[in-house]
C-alpha cells in the first residue's frame, strides 16, 4: 500500500512538471492563469475551491519542488537562496541566521558580473570556502539572453521519468 501511495505521489508530481515545462500549451496556460497567482500561494488561498486537476497538482507540489533543479544560463530567473541550482540543493539550507528581505530576493544573476566572475560583495553573509568553490564551479552562459532551464534533479537526463 505504501508503494502504491509513493507511486501516486510521483504521478502527481509529474502533473506539476508538465505545465512548468509545457508553458505554451493551452491547457497549461489556462491552469496557470486561473490558479497560479499570489492569492493562491497564501495559506488562505490554498483552501479556495479549485478543479480536480489543480487539487492533484497541489498534492504533488512538495515532491515536484524537491526535485526541480535549475541549470544556470543567465541566472535571471533563479533565486540565489531558495532554488535548487547547486549540486547539494538550495543554498539557504547550508547557512543559518536571517537574511535581509533584499538579500532573500537575490537572483543568481545578482552575484555574477557580465563576464565569468562570481562575487560575494552583495552578500552580508560570509559563505564558507567550500560553498564559494561550489558556486564558482557552476557554468553559465556568456549569452545573457539565454534563460535558466529547469530539469529533474533525480534523473540522469534531467527529464521527469
Amino acid at each position: 500500500m505504501v508503494e502504491m501511495q509513493s507511486r501516486n505521489e510521483a504521478y502527481l508530481a509529474k502533473l506539476c512538471w508538465r505545465p512548468a515545462n509545457e508553458q505554451e500549451a493551452s491547457w497549461a496556460r489556462m491552469l496557470m492563469s486561473k490558479y497560479f497567482m499570489d492569492l493562491r500561494i497564501t495559506e488562505e488561498g490554498r483552501k479556495l475551491p479549485c478543479s480536480m486537476t489543480w487539487a492533484a497538482c497541489k498534492k504533488g507540489g512538495p515532491i515536484f519542488k524537491r526535485g526541480l533543479k535549475w541549470v544556470i544560463k543567465n541566472g535571471a530567473s533563479t533565486n540565489l537562496w531558495a532554488d535548487f541550482w547547486l549540486p547539494f540543493g538550495p543554498l539557504r539550507s547550508c547557512i543559518q541566521g536571517p537574511l535581509t528581505r533584499e538579500e532573500a530576493n537575490l537572483l543568481v544573476a545578482d552575484i555574477r558580473d557580465q563576464g565569468s566572475n562570481w562575487f560575494q560583495s552583495v552578500l552580508s553573509v560570509e559563505l564558507p570556502e567550500e560553498l564559494r568553490n561550489q558556486i564558482q564551479e557552476v557554468p553559465f552562459s556568456l549569452d545573457l539572453n539565454t534563460e535558466d532551464v529547469s530539469c529533474w534533479a533525480f534523473s540522469k537526463d534531467g527529464f521527469f521519468p
